[in-house]
């Protein structure tokens, strides 16, 4: 099934590759490359003449759902397994697992948090006069954490959004912001990254979903690392697997939680840091 975007998604994403692939490859600020689709300056190539020709490029890539974008999603991940079911009997394969986000910690409202919500109304200096009833509340709210049906943090942000999700498709927005789920973002995680993480963590499979992933939780499915769920990352669900490298099987190395998918695959990481980094190591030999 191909991605039908809207116009103006596909001018947008035209737009990135476009700015991004402009300079030659080493000149680039990141490199997508995407060079083998004509995603690059041809010799003497104006800007304005480079993005005319991606306009026409860029829907037959997208459409063709040959890219990360479509196999990181769900339906994908079963395509790329039926394209390549079975590993090479000649290949060693070794796995590591990255997690960035961190649990969603059960909370509940706190003195500040009434306050603050109290102060709304207009008529807040009688309804709460020397924070009296933000306190009073507070302590019942404290009393009551351990109450199974008693509101938590995470299920006050969600209505928020919702709240937040039905006013602005009234405004005509067609976005919508996602939920709060089981794990968040460490606060260490590259910015950009954030809203992936927090997206993918908060994340629900539907039924059809969690078919197609080996019938895995929603909780299992959202530690991610900012662009790869972290379970994924052992390997195929169907490969096998050894404690010892062997030839055809997966060796899973353990799970990594002190690093994001950037600092993963090396994006934005400084020479000087990479070379520091090899001395070190060089001198320990």
């Amino acid at each position: 099934m191909q991605n039908v975007l809207p116009s103006n998604a596909l001018e947008a994403i035209t737009r990135v590759i476009w700015s991004t692939s402009f300079e030659p490859p080493l000149r680039r600020f990141y490199d997508l490359q995407l060079d083998h689709w004509g995603f690059y300056r041809r010799p003497n190539e104006s800007l304005a003449a480079m993005h005319t020709r991606l306009s026409y490029l860029v829907p037959v890539w997208w459409q063709s759902n040959h890219h990360g974008l479509h196999d990181n999603s769900i339906p994908g991940v079963a395509e790329l397994g039926n394209f390549a079911p079975n590993p090479s009997q000649d290949t060693y394969y070794f796995t590591m697992s990255f997690c960035a986000t961190q649990p969603f910690n059960v909370r509940t409202l706190d003195q500040q948090d009434i306050s603050d919500f109290i102060t709304l109304f207009p008529l807040d200096r009688f309804t709460d006069p020397f924070g009296v009833t933000a306190r009073s509340v507070a302590i019942i709210l404290r009393l009551m954490q351990r109450l199974p049906l008693l509101p938590q943090i995470r299920d006050f942000a969600g209505w928020l959004i919702d709240v937040a999700n039905r006013h602005l498709g009234r405004m005509g927005y067609f976005s919508r912001i996602p939920r709060p789920g089981n794990q968040i973002p460490r606060p260490d995680v590259l910015p950009v990254l954030t809203f992936f993480a927090y997206a993918m963590g908060g994340h629900q499979l539907d039924n059809q979903q969690s078919l197609i992933l080996n019938n895995i939780t929603s909780e299992d499915f959202q530690k991610n690392d900012g662009v790869v769920n972290t379970i994924s990352m052992i390997g195929p669900a169907n490969a096998q697997y050894s404690n010892d490298p062997a030839r055809g099987r997966y060796l899973h190395l353990g799970e990594n939680a002190t690093i994001d998918h950037a600092d993963q695959i090396g994006v934005f990481t400084s020479e000087d840091t990479v070379g520091s980094s090899l001395e070190t190591h060089h001198n320990s030999l």
